[in-house]
């Protein structure tokens, strides 16, 4: 669903494509914007299991969703090892989305 900031109403998303990311929970997101028309919603990493926040396993990936085609992109394995937990929180500086904190 999407809320109008608007009006304040959640419609039913009309989300296209065939790369939606797996369902996860305890996860962070932020807008990062790439130019002046184009931007990206980054999610990651949070955790799979329907147990929130501890069930499953956690999540090394990151999801890419465009909001200008409100289309999801995929998903892609981040490099490097992972040291950030379920819960974790991001802010948007410049063109990067910086996570830090949670827990394992």
């Amino acid at each position: 669903d999407i809320l109008d900031l608007a009006t304040w109403t959640w419609a039913p998303g009309m989300i296209t494509g065939t790369k939606l990311p797996r369902p996860r929970n305890a996860f962070s997101a932020g807008l990062v914007r790439l130019s002046e028309t184009e931007a990206r919603i980054i999610m990651g990493p949070g955790g799979t299991g329907a147990d929130v926040p501890r069930g499953g396993e956690d999540c090394s990936s990151a999801a890419v969703f465009d909001p200008r085609i409100m289309q999801w992109l995929g998903e892609v394995e981040v490099a490097g090892e992972m040291h950030l937990g379920r819960a974790a929180s991001s802010c948007v500086v410049g063109d990067s989305l910086v996570m830090y904190g949670g827990c394992r």
